[in-house]
C-alpha cells in the first residue's frame, strides 16, 4: 500500500516489542530506501546523496531491523545504539525522508511528519540536529514547533547566536516584536552578521511605534556594504530615504540615483553619482566600491576617469591595497593624460607610502611637460617644491618651484602655496635682504586674500612691520587675535 502503509505496519509492530523509542524510529528507515517503494523514487540519487559513512550507519540499522525480526532483541539495540550514535547523520536521513514525502498527501505525509517527531522526541542533545529539525518544520509552517526545537536548543548553549536568530525570527513571524528585538539584538551582539538577521533587524526598527528611521538605517547599510545587491537591503533603504527625503537634501538625492539605478542598472552616470555620494561623509565603503566599479562598466571615458580617481581616493583614504589606488591613477592618465589629481596622486604615494622621492619627482617632472593649463602647472610646482625643501642641498631649487606658483597666479594664487612659501622663507637668515624682500612679497600677498587659511600671516605680518611700522603692526595682531581668540602671543 505504498510508504504509509508500510510505517504504519512497522509503527503497530514496534508498538508491540522491547524497543526504545530511538530505535523504533530508526526501523522506518531501511523500508524506505528498500526496492519495494520504487528505486526511481527513493534509490539512485538518494543512494548517491549519502556518505560512505552514513552507508555505515545504514548498514547498522539494517543488522538491528534483522536482528529484532529474529527475536534478538539484546543484539539489535547493540546494532541501533552504535547508529544512533551518529546523531547528526540520523537527523540528516530524517530531513531527507521528509522532504522525500512533503508533498505526498494523508497517510505518507502524516507519517513523515511522526518520524520527524519521534526523533525529536528522544534525548538529543545536540544543537545543530535540533536546529535543523525546526528549521524542517518552520519550512513547513509549523511555527510553533520550530519555535520547541530553537528552546530546546536555546537551553543547551544560550550563547549560540543561530539559536538567538532562528529563534528571533520565529517570533518575528509569530509577530511578537519585543521577543523577536531581544533574539535578533542578541545574535547581532555576538557576533553574527548575515544579511537577513540585519534586514531583519532594520525592518524591526521601521516598524511599531518607534519607527526608528536612523537606526534602520545602520543595519540596513551594513548589509548593503556586504552585499550590495541584497534585494530586501535595495527595498528597505529605499523605504527610509523616501521617509526622510522632505527634511534631507541628501537622502533625496540619493534616493533619486537609487531609483535611477534600479530603474537602469547600465545607466553609468547614475552609478558614478551614487558611488561618489556613498564615498563621502559618513563613507559607505564597499557600497562605494561596488557602484563606481560598476560606472567604470557602463560610463563614458570622461565618467570613467572620475570613476578611477574616486576610487583611488577611497583605498588611499582605507590605508589598504595602495597598489589598486596607482592603477586607478594609471588609468585614468590613459584615459585623460591632463589629469592633475592622477599625477599628484601618482606623487603622492610615491613619496609618503613608499618612500620613493625620485619616482616622485619623476610623475611631477612628466606632469609639468604634458599639462597645458597654467592653474595645474602651478599645483605641480607646489607639489615639487614641498618635495625638495627637506633636503638642505635643494633649497634654492626648491625656492625656485615656489616663485614659478607664484608667476602663474600673480592675482590669485592658491592660499596653501603662501603659508608653504611663508614656512619656507622663515627658515632662511633674515639677514639676507633678498629673502626678506621676498618674504614680505608673500606676506602682502597674503594680505590681500580673503581665505582663512591665511590667518596665521596676520601675525607673521605683525612681526615684520612691528619696528618700522606700529601702527600696521598692531593692526595686523589684532586681525590675529580677533582670529585665534586664544592666541595669547598676539
Amino acid at each position: 500500500g505504498g510508504g504509509g502503509g508500510i510505517l504504519r505496519l512497522f509503527g503497530e509492530r514496534a508498538g508491540l516489542e522491547e524497543v526504545s523509542r530511538r530505535a523504533r524510529f530508526v526501523q522506518h528507515l531501511p523500508v524506505l530506501l528498500n526496492p519495494w517503494h520504487g528505486r526511481a523514487r527513493f534509490g539512485g540519487p538518494f543512494l548517491d546523496f549519502l556518505s560512505r559513512q552514513e552507508l555505515l550507519v545504514l548498514a547498522q540499522l539494517n543488522l538491528g531491523m534483522a536482528l529484532q525480526q529474529a527475536g534478538e532483541l539484546v543484539a539489535a539495540e547493540e546494532h541501533f545504539t552504535n547508529a544512533i550514535g551518529k546523531t547528526s547523520s540520523l537527523n540528516r536521513f530524517s530531513l531527507l525522508v521528509r522532504e522525500m514525502l512533503s508533498n505526498d498527501e494523508g497517510s505518507s505525509k502524516k507519517a513523515a511528519q511522526d518520524m520527524v517527531n519521534e526523533l525529536g522526541g528522544g534525548q538529543i542533545q545536540d544543537v545543530d540536529s535540533l536546529l535543523e529539525l525546526g528549521q524542517t518544520l518552520e519550512h513547513q509552517e509549523d511555527l510553533d514547533g520550530a519555535r520547541l526545537y530553537y528552546e530546546r536548543a536555546l537551553m543547551l548553549d544560550p550563547d549560540d547566536e543561530n539559536v538567538h536568530f532562528l529563534l528571533g525570527r520565529t517570533y518575528l513571524m509569530q509577530e511578537d516584536r519585543d521577543l523577536a528585538g531581544r533574539h535578533l539584538m542578541t545574535a547581532y551582539q555576538g557576533g553574527l552578521r548575515s544579511c537577513e538577521l540585519l534586514c531583519l533587524i532594520g525592518r524591526l526598527m521601521l516598524g511599531g511605534e518607534n519607527n526608528d528611521l536612523e537606526g534602520a538605517e545602520k543595519y540596513i547599510r551594513e548589509c548593503l556594504d556586504a552585499d550590495p545587491e541584497n534585494a530586501e537591503a535595495l527595498h528597505v533603504i529605499r523605504e527610509i530615504l523616501s521617509a526622510r527625503a522632505d527634511v534631507d537634501a541628501m537622502a533625496a538625492k540619493e534616493l533619486r540615483l537609487r531609483q535611477r539605478v534600479h530603474q537602469d542598472p547600465l545607466d553609468g552616470n547614475a552609478s558614478l553619482a551614487l558611488g561618489q555620494l556613498l564615498a563621502g561623509t559618513p563613507p559607505h565603503m564597499q557600497s562605494a566600491l561596488y557602484h563606481l566599479n560598476k560606472a567604470l562598466d557602463a560610463s563614458s571615458a570622461t565618467d570613467s576617469v572620475e570613476a578611477h580617481l574616486c576610487l583611488a581616493r577611497l583605498v588611499i583614504a582605507s590605508r589598504d591595497q595602495l597598489d589598486e589606488a596607482e592603477r586607478h591613477f594609471k588609468a585614468a592618465l590613459a584615459l585623460d593624460d591632463q589629469c592633475l589629481e592622477a599625477y599628484l596622486g601618482l606623487a603622492t604615494l610615491s613619496h609618503q607610502h613608499w618612500g620613493d622621492s625620485q619616482s616622485a619627482e619623476s610623475y611631477c617632472d612628466t606632469a609639468l611637460a604634458k599639462l597645458t593649463s597654467k592653474d595645474k602647472k602651478a599645483a605641480v610646482h607646489h607639489e615639487l617644491a614641498k618635495l625638495i625643501q627637506c633636503d638642505s642641498r635643494r633649497l634654492v631649487a626648491a625656492s625656485i618651484h615656489f616663485q614659478k606658483c607664484l608667476e602663474y597666479s600673480p592675482e590669485d594664487t592658491n592660499p596653501a602655496v603662501l603659508m608653504d612659501y611663508a614656512k619656507f622663507l622663515r627658515r632662511f637668515d633674515n639677514n639676507d635682504r633678498k629673502i626678506q624682500q621676498q618674504y614680505w612679497k608673500v606676506l602682502q600677498r597674503g594680505e590681500r586674500n580673503p581665505d582663512e587659511r591665511l590667518r596665521p600671516l596676520h601675525k607673521q605680518l605683525a612681526a615684520a612691520l612691528h619696528a618700522t611700522a606700529p601702527a600696521a603692526a598692531l593692526a595686523h595682531y589684532r586681525a590675529a587675535a580677533a582670529a585665534e581668540p586664544g592666541d595669547a602671543a598676539a
